[in-house]
């Protein structure tokens, strides 16, 4: 590229920043947390391939966290017939929708996830909530297959039991 064709970019690439902001508002009104990446510009078109582009935005997903009471580490060993993604109040009051829900073992060894993708497959169960007396909550469930088990890294289990 000369630097004719460079002073053309550098002008284009100023003019988009508007849509690129433009953009991050709709998205922010529509309850999503955005980022939006500063704009570098290589002085001159020999320098370009110093200047690498990170994309013009990220946009923050929500997630929903669980701890449960259970040991379990696989689909294998789940020891219910089905998954609590979680209630249905608070699923439907959500804006934005969860992008997915993680749940821990007791052991916090292994965790499952959930992806809001699945949500035209999720079904309604109602279960009798173990923590309190006499209180039953509408859960949306899955099938345990539709579940991505894995175990947490020994990396991240050594550091979050305080070893180094």
């Amino acid at each position: 590229m000369d630097e004719t064709n460079h002073e053309k970019f550098k002008e284009r690439l100023a003019q988009s920043q508007r849509s690129t902001w433009i953009a991050a508002q709709i998205l922010q009104e529509r309850g999503l947390h955005v980022m939006v990446h500063p704009t570098f510009t290589a002085p001159t078109a020999a320098e370009r391939h110093d200047f690498v582009d990170h994309g013009d935005m990220l946009i923050c997903s929500r997630a929903e966290v669980k701890g449960t009471n259970y040991d379990w580490t696989s689909v294998e060993d789940w020891p219910f017939d089905d998954y609590i993604v979680t209630t249905t109040k608070v699923w439907d009051k959500a804006n934005p929708k969860p992008a997915m829900v993680i749940s821990l073992n007791k052991a916090e060894t292994h965790f499952g996830i959930v992806r809001a993708s699945l949500e035209s497959q999720f079904y309604k169960k109602n279960f009798e909530c173990g923590q309190y007396k006499d209180f039953t909550t509408e859960n949306y469930c899955v099938p345990p297959a539709l579940v991505e088990f894995a175990p947490i890294s020994p990396k991240l289990l050594a550091r979050i039991r305080g070893v180094r």
